[in-house]
């Protein structure tokens, strides 16, 4: 059942499966820890989705991140545990969407598992899998993966990249509202340039951090991911903007949290944490 926030249905759906690491999720975190809450693979990795969220109202079908995408190697597809039956087209039309329908399209930040649904079809060949939507994107970010450093070259992939100069392209320059009661907030701590979105109303609020918050388990401020680029950052405004979710008492959307989809906001002395879980 979506949820209603003004004018808009909202919904979240899967687009991708696949596995990361686990001790580059979580970072300095001691795998001691982190293990306690989920378990990694012989291969050290831990199950991961791409959750995608639709809005639609207004005559449009907007949609935020597209997942990995199927455009790799079959050694970069092993090394992914990337599910070959989870794919973003198929996927958007079990609920009931078209792809061609797609109006709008904000992406959190170019990361291969952010913007790999972008495209379809073989590396040399893309097919753009969302023919009429805008996509709009920082301006910063962009300009980011255009040239990223060699810590972030292999999350920022070129091939994603000439297909996209193509596009229809919408470079944002810092905090706005590119739609009503669509706001986009610059979130620069996991990368420069991401942005995290919020669907809003008077009286109901619906934040999808991205990479500020991709599992339950990064509620807490401490824990942030090996590649966050830049932890500091990342802990003030992932404190800022869950406060603002909890005063709003809004909803949070994990980008990449298997377990759950989403929550409502609590806080104590020891920090956030998910009051109540959603799945819509």
């Amino acid at each position: 059942m979506p949820v209603k926030i003004g004018p808009y249905e909202v919904r979240t759906v899967i687009t991708s499966r696949f596995g990361l690491d686990g001790g580059a999720m979580f970072g300095s975190i001691p795998r001691g820890v982190w293990t306690k809450e989920i378990t990694p693979d012989e291969d050290h990795r831990i199950p991961m989705v791409a959750r995608t969220l639709v809005i639609q109202g207004e005559g449009m079908t907007i949609l935020v991140d597209t997942g990995v995408g199927h455009r790799f190697s079959d050694v970069m597809k092993a090394h992914l545990n990337l599910d070959a039956e989870v794919q973003i087209g198929a996927e958007l039309r079990k609920a009931g969407i078209e792809p061609e329908q797609v109006t709008h399209l904000f992406l959190t930040h170019l990361h291969f598992d952010h913007s790999g649904g972008l495209f379809r079809g073989s590396i040399e060949k893309p097919e753009p899998n969302f023919p009429h939507a805008k996509i709009l994107i920082q301006r910063e970010n962009y300009e980011r993966a255009s040239n990223p450093g060699p810590k972030e070259r292999a999350s920022y992939r070129a091939l994603e990249l000439e297909p996209l100069s193509k596009s229809d392209l919408v470079l944002l320059d810092g905090e706005a509202e590119p739609l009503p009661g669509i706001r986009v907030r610059v979130t620069h701590g996991h990368t420069r340039g991401h942005q995290s979105v919020e669907v809003f109303s008077k009286n109901d609020f619906l934040l999808y951090p991205g990479d500020l918050a991709p599992t339950i388990s990064h509620l807490r401020l401490a824990f942030s991911m090996g590649f966050d680029m830049h932890a500091e950052d990342l802990v003030q405004d992932k404190e800022r903007l869950l406060d603002l979710c909890l005063q709003r008492d809004g909803i949070l959307v994990f980008d990449h949290d298997p377990r759950v989809p989403a929550c409502r906001l609590g806080r104590t002395e020891k920090g956030f944490h998910a009051k109540k879980s959603y799945d819509f």
